[in-house]
């Protein structure tokens, strides 16, 4: 009964994972429309950025979009505006460096109570009470949400008003969540920030 639990688990984590991918998709044709209909507004709304696919000339036209955004309200002194932020990310970066930058520019992890659950399975509890180094991942890297049996891992950092949500996908060992340059097993495969639904 556990095994067959635990296969469906794992089904639906790569369904959800599937989802995600086709949604980064739908969702870069939803950020280029938003991104002319800003222009042409005026209005200095945030676009949803989504990175690891750069359109020529998007580097003047995002930085352009910054400091209209910047120069029309008050930034928030909290975190770094995402935009400004996102520039340093690249596709393939180790997940640590990226970490690091996002923590350091005042975005923090968002933690998830069901981590080990979504990480570990369902049967966490026995399994790190007999193997405590197996479930450290939770701990060390709170921002962790869920992974697949594939390596493949979801993790989220908000910003510190709570308005914005980062949600960065991985891929490769977890257990290198902490670290940094060419050492680490673990990469960064595409990021997406959303408006927060708190």
């Amino acid at each position: 009964m556990i095994e067959v639990s635990r296969s469906l688990y794992l089904a639906l984590i790569v369904a959800v994972l599937s989802c995600l991918s086709a949604c980064k998709q739908e969702s870069l044709q939803q950020q280029k429309t938003v991104a002319s209909q800003s222009q042409n507004s005026g209005e200095g709304e945030s676009n949803p950025v989504l990175q690891g696919q750069n359109p020529k000339g998007s580097e003047n036209s995002e930085a352009s979009s910054a400091a209209k955004e910047n120069a029309g309200t008050a930034s928030s002194p909290e975190s770094v505006d995402i935009e400004k932020l996102a520039v340093g990310f690249k596709e393939g970066m180790p997940y640590g460096d990226l970490r690091r930058n996002v923590i350091s520019s005042n975005w923090k992890p968002k933690v998830h109570p069901e981590c080990k659950k979504n990480v570990i399975g369902d049967d966490f509890e026995s399994i790190c009470s007999k193997d405590p180094q197996q479930c450290m991942v939770c701990d060390e890297l709170p921002e962790l949400n869920v992974c697949s049996g594939d390596g493949n891992c979801i993790t989220e950092f908000s910003s510190n008003d709570g308005r914005k949500v980062l949600k960065v996908s991985t891929y490769g060992e977890i257990q290198d969540g902490l670290v940094e340059g060419k050492k680490s097993r673990l990469f960064v495969s595409w990021w997406d920030v959303s408006s927060s639904g708190n």
